[in-house]
């Protein structure tokens, strides 16, 4: 019996010394992966850090690349650019679809009041924001060629102390004013026209919800 039982205390003994010896190998291996994975984080951490050196570096040399083909070229001023270019041409495109972009919005919204929109007719009866003839103008009110012709020479007759005066009637200038404004062809005043909307049947015009009286006394509305 003694034996017996010291039989099994020895295999108790050697199956818990086991045990603690496999939980010893499992907690450095926990370690070690531990390990493992901060120095892969920090070899991580080290190869973005030199990316974004390399980035940067990188940035420095293609400023400098640009700074120097801009102070060579003799279009500096012209053709100074934001986004560096791969070549020269490039950059000429680019400042020069800018330049139209900007010239094409401040054309599109010239004369414009706050809040109208393109294609508005204004209280002038003019349409503002869209482009014109060279000469006509922007506003119905202007002054005509016709203007001229109510013009009355000055009594002075170039008498007064500042010498002969360029308008005087001796120089014939209300002469060459006057053939000029016959010349002048008159704009056409067109009377203004109310907008007026038709309805779908076009039976008459629109006067509520879209339609016209006879499709609102057909439909019970009227």
């Amino acid at each position: 019996m003694f034996y017996t039982i010291l039989g099994l205390i020895l295999r108790f003994t050697h199956l818990d010394w086991q045990v603690k010896k496999e939980k010893q190998k499992k907690k450095q291996k926990q370690k070690q992966k531990q390990k493992q994975k901060k120095k892969q984080k920090q070899k991580q951490k080290q190869k973005q850090k030199q990316k974004q050196k390399q980035k940067q570096k990188q940035k420095q040399k293609q400023k400098k690349k640009r700074k120097q083909c801009l102070a060579d070229s003799p279009h500096y001023r012209e053709y100074c650019t934001e986004v560096p270019y791969a070549s020269e041409a490039l950059a000429r495109d680019g400042a020069a679809q800018k330049a139209y972009m900007i010239c094409r919005n401040f054309s599109v919204n010239d004369g414009m009041f706050p809040g109208q929109r393109p294609g508005q007719r204004s209280s002038g009866g003019a349409i503002q924001g869209l482009p014109v003839a060279i000469g006509t103008g922007r506003r119905s009110n202007r002054s005509s060629a016709a203007s001229y012709d109510s013009y009355q020479p000055s009594s002075t007759d170039g008498t007064s102390s500042g010498g002969n005066s360029p308008r005087s009637t001796e120089s014939g200038f209300e002469q060459q004013i006057q053939q000029l404004t016959h010349q002048v062809p008159k704009p056409s005043r067109q009377p203004k026209i109310d907008h007026v909307y038709m309805c779908y049947c076009r039976r008459g015009q629109v006067r509520a919800y879209g339609r016209c009286g006879y499709c609102l006394r057909e439909n019970g509305w009227a």
